[in-house]
């Protein structure tokens, strides 16, 4: 608790991930204010590594019943965590009875021979999606490889021909998997360095959006972006704005509706908690469209 706002870090100085030998680094991320965790979460492999990765759940609350395809169910305290290392070839999905925090890790590099350092990325639950991102790569030096980038991206599978990549479709050739007893589909992207946008053509179809790359012997990862919306909090119903990012009709989804006089979502309201149109155009006029809304947030 603190009086005024704070940011909190977590980490480790040095860390080597699911062995304890072999290659190590500061592994680092900002942990996400408590009452903006989820309960529905999707997990995805990083391209690359063939030995897994390592996930962590961390509950809020007390008797937190967590459920993980493939898993028995756990039961998580306040505080409590439970690690998972899920095979480089699945995607499963993670749902709780309470809020949850999942963070996903990669492995050191020894472990199969990628020669690339761990690093912890934070998982946003599925209801902190947002609907465009704009994202850049990080510089990594090597002199003995070049570095390679890419992204995780998580979808509706019913949604997937409305993503952009920097304004246009994705590539024909790109594969995408199938995330068991959900309906969302998840690809692995291989992107240039630079600064990059993905976004979805509807502005309330929501996606996950994960950066990471890798180089001898070094690599990063984070979410490309994610709502902070208060999804954990006790909720009232108010009145809605706009893309406010607040849960007005309090069912736990944040901005999923059009101002169109239509039931979006088809829960029986109309126009309950809607969306703004999403930015589009050449690169100033994202730009500017971008820092009006940015305005349009400051209270």
């Amino acid at each position: 608790m603190a009086t005024h706002p704070v940011a909190v870090l977590s980490g480790n100085m040095f860390a080597s991930v699911g062995s304890d030998r072999g290659t190590g680094d500061y592994v680092v991320g900002m942990i996400p204010p408590v009452d903006t965790w989820g309960k529905e979460f999707v997990t995805v492999p990083l391209t690359k590594h063939t030995a897994g990765d390592i996930f962590r759940v961390i509950a809020a609350r007390d008797n937190t019943q967590v459920n993980i395809t493939n898993e028995n169910t756990k039961t998580l305290n306040a505080a409590e965590f439970s690690e998972l290392d899920v095979p480089s070839d699945e995607y499963r999905h993670v749902a709780s009875s309470e809020p949850i925090l999942l963070v996903q890790y990669s492995k050191t590099g020894s472990i199969d021979q990628t020669e690339t350092d761990p690093f912890m990325m934070v998982i946003p639950p599925v209801t902190q999606f947002d609907t465009e991102y704009t994202f850049a790569t990080v510089d990594l030096l090597s002199d003995r490889t070049e570095p390679t980038h890419h992204i995780n991206l998580v979808v509706s599978s019913q949604k997937k021909s409305g993503l952009r990549l920097d304004g246009v479709q994705l590539p024909s050739n790109t594969v995408w998997h199938d995330v068991p007893g959900t309906d969302y589909a998840v690809a692995q992207l291989d992107i240039p360095a630079g600064t990059h946008t993905v976004r979805h053509l509807s502005p309330i179809v929501t996606v996950g959006l994960f950066s990471y790359g890798f180089v001898y012997p070094e690599s990063y990862g984070y979410p490309g972006g994610l709502r902070l919306s208060r999804i954990a909090a006790s909720c009232s119903t108010t009145t809605p704005v706009p893309a406010d990012r607040v849960d007005n009709d309090c069912d736990g989804r944040v901005d999923e509706e059009l101002l169109n006089g239509i039931d979006d979502d088809g829960d029986g309201l109309i126009d309950e908690d809607v969306a703004n149109s999403n930015c589009a155009g050449n690169r100033d006029q994202y730009r500017t469209c971008l820092q009006n809304r940015c305005r349009n947030l400051l209270p």
